[in-house]
């Protein structure tokens, strides 16, 4: 049997298919793709929906499952959650924003295509990461920025992070925007 990490990746391509919605990759495994890879057991992407239906109803079609009271508790959060059905609890698992911001819509048309594990699939650009990671703002999340920028260095475009965080009220650490 495929790792669960692997199984994941193409659950969420199959899931954007069958379910027509557009799906960018985001957390960990985009930060994965911009620097050096970490491991992480939990997918984590922005839906081009403001409904989590579509996404639920096409659940089954790409091999996930929706729980009911996760997907309850998410909803005032405007997320939903999808799992492998063999993996109902735990870190192993899909979370989907949906896209009921406008800033989530910039993030899904800057998407770029992007080979994760053997799959392709649409991942948010660097530049849009760092941002969803300031505004997660936890311990690993700052972690994930530091490696971004090293790995990326003069290829982000620091106009763009500034633009997008303004746009949330959130601040840019100095360190991010100095040059290498």
């Amino acid at each position: 049997m495929e790792p669960e990490g692997i199984r994941l990746i193409r659950a969420l391509a199959a899931l954007s298919e069958v379910s027509g919605v557009r799906i960018a990759v985001v957390g960990g495994a985009a930060r994965n793709v911009w620097a050096h890879p970490r491991a992480t057991l939990d997918l984590d992407a922005i839906a081009g929906t403001d409904v989590p239906g579509p996404l639920i109803e096409a659940a089954a079609r790409a091999g996930l499952v929706a729980i009911d009271d996760e997907v309850a508790a998410l909803r005032s959060a405007d997320m939903t959650r999808l799992r492998l059905p063999d993996h109902p609890r735990g870190a192993v698992r899909i979370d989907l924003l949906l896209a009921r911001h406008p800033y989530f819509e910039r993030v899904l048309a800057r998407a770029r295509a992007a080979e994760v594990a053997g799959v392709t699939l649409r991942v948010a650009c660097a530049e849009d990461v760092i941002v969803l990671k300031l505004l997660a703002d936890r311990a690993q999340d700052r972690a994930d920025v530091e490696a971004i920028v090293a790995a990326q260095g003069d290829r982000l475009d620091r106009d763009l992070l500034l633009r997008e965080a303004g746009s949330l009220e959130l601040e840019v650490p100095a360190a991010i925007l100095r040059r290498p």
